[in-house]
């Protein structure tokens, strides 16, 4: 009888928690991953950090394969560009006939952003049209006639689906529904401003500082949209966001979020910032703290001087490390293994 008891009273306890739910965007944060107490003084702007994506081709990568192009239409310089962008992606174009498309897309319709899928790709022209090969399905070729009169300010990928931000602040997406590619949008608070995306999901802020996902639940898609969101970080399989009150939360990631939450409760504090790339999640301080988690763990550096946002100039990331630079002259390298000071 006791027992019956027992188990009834927890099982109404169940009920009320899944009714009841993470009634507040903080309660949900804190349900997401590690939270700090105070926010900073001022967090440093999305516009000075430029964070590396593993699937895609901007202006800077790109004109290094496009002279490579312009030499010969065929022979050892194409053969040379299609290994640059092979090099430049974990994940390139499946075959050497849709990497050939790629290259003579580049050079042909002049593209100076591309992203990949493992099996396609999609870029934008120096317009900032969207441009979709003839070969992809018959959606595809819809979502080709959709944007021959559309401006798109944004263009993401997952491993399987697209998704493009327009200049009047649709979202359109194409590709694997599991992955983000059929997606409707919500009622949102505020315009969209930027996408995100990692292996599997995709992620959006407004300029009312709503985020929100979609996608595959393994990478963060379709949680409850977080408010407040000051910057949005994407890692291998998963999104962090910074909110105005200085919380951070993991999203996804479910190992990046187990080493996020050892971290001492607290021991963040006063964020500037959060920048992402394939492997890991890095965030510096305005106490001059720098700190690195990966699916390894975490680690932490001190610098003997603070930093301030408005002397930061930039805050990178590539493939293998983070860069920060300051309008003073310091100069920050750092990954996993090691941490340089310049």
């Amino acid at each position: 009888m006791n027992s019956a008891r027992a188990l009834t009273a927890i099982l109404i306890l169940i009920l009320l928690v899944i009714q009841n739910g993470p009634n507040t965007a903080r309660d949900h944060l804190k349900a997401l991953g590690h939270n700090t107490i105070i926010a900073s003084h001022k967090p440093l702007a999305a516009a000075k950090i430029r964070e590396f994506s593993p699937r895609r081709l901007d202006k800077q990568q790109i004109s290094k394969i496009q002279p490579l192009l312009n030499q010969a239409d065929d022979g050892p310089f194409h053969h040379f560009a299609f290994h640059l962008i092979k090099t430049a992606y974990p994940q390139p174009a499946s075959t050497i006939s849709q990497q050939r498309m790629l290259a003579n897309a580049i050079d042909d319709q002049g593209l100076h952003v591309v992203t990949l899928t493992h099996q396609s790709f999609a870029g934008l022209t120096e317009d900032n049209k969207l441009f979709i090969p003839n070969s992809e399905l018959v959606h595809s070729r819809r979502m080709q006639d959709i944007s021959k009169h559309l401006k798109v300010v944004d263009l993401v990928s997952t491993l399987d689906a697209f998704a493009a931000l327009t200049s009047t602040g649709d979202v359109l997406t194409w590709g694997n529904q599991r992955q983000g590619g059929q997606f409707n949008l919500p009622d949102i608070k505020g315009q969209i401003r930027t996408l995100y995306s990692n292996l599997g999901a995709f992620g959006a802020l407004t300029d009312a500082g709503e985020f929100f996902t979609w996608g595959d639940f393994l990478g963060g898609g379709d949680i409850e949209p977080i408010t407040q969101v000051v910057q949005v970080a994407s890692t291998h399989m998963g999104f962090a966001v910074l909110r105005h009150s200085g919380e951070i939360g993991i999203i996804g990631d479910q190992l990046l979020k187990q080493h996020f939450a050892n971290i001492p409760h607290n021991a963040i504090q006063r964020p500037l910032f959060i920048i992402g790339n394939a492997c890991c999640l890095s965030i510096g301080t305005e106490s001059g703290d720098i700190w690195l988690i990966s699916h390894l763990g975490y680690q932490h550096w001190s610098l003997e001087k603070p930093l301030a946002a408005n002397d930061i100039k930039e805050v990178v990331s590539d493939k293998a490390y983070f860069y920060l630079n300051t309008y003073q002259g310091l100069s920050l390298k750092w990954n996993a293994q090691e941490f340089f000071l310049e």
